[in-house]
């Protein structure tokens, strides 16, 4: 499930967007994670029904790690591809992604491989990390 609020600033336009995603069956019962793209922050919320959500854990991301951590929360409970992660990464088209990913794997992998690392570092706190599938994608688990 992903829900996204946005509070609109005095243009009326959203000044930021915060990606809410439940993650069944990585969370425990009760628990959201919520990120924050333009602060690149990632914060674990608790809250019974009814009542007002609180604050369990916060862990701010580097620049790389939050452009590809928002497609694999996104692409959970699937992976996501490398291709679509470099994607993120880098501002390039898919196909141009798909034809350097063939002409020079290990150059092209390598930022992902270190952004990959970085993110799970980050998310051992919330009891999450990165796997790498089959040199095809990355999907999350539970630690």
């Amino acid at each position: 499930m992903t829900h996204h609020d946005t509070e609109p600033d005095a243009s009326g336009l959203p000044e930021e967007e915060e990606i809410h995603l439940a993650l069944p069956e990585l969370l425990p019962t009760n628990h959201t994670l919520v990120v924050n793209p333009v602060k690149r922050v990632l914060i674990m919320l608790y809250g019974e029904s009814g009542g007002e959500a609180q604050r369990v854990k916060v862990q701010n991301i580097s620049p790389s790690g939050i452009r590809v951590l928002i497609p694999l929360l996104q692409a959970y409970p699937k992976d996501c591809p490398y291709d679509i992660l470099l994607t993120h990464l880098y501002p390039m088209p898919v196909e141009a992604v798909q034809k350097q990913l063939q002409e020079a794997r290990e150059t092209t992998m390598r930022p992902l491989r270190r952004a990959m690392s970085t993110i799970n570092a980050d998310l051992r706190p919330f009891g999450l990390k990165v796997t790498s599938l089959r040199n095809t994608a990355y999907t999350l688990e539970r630690i």
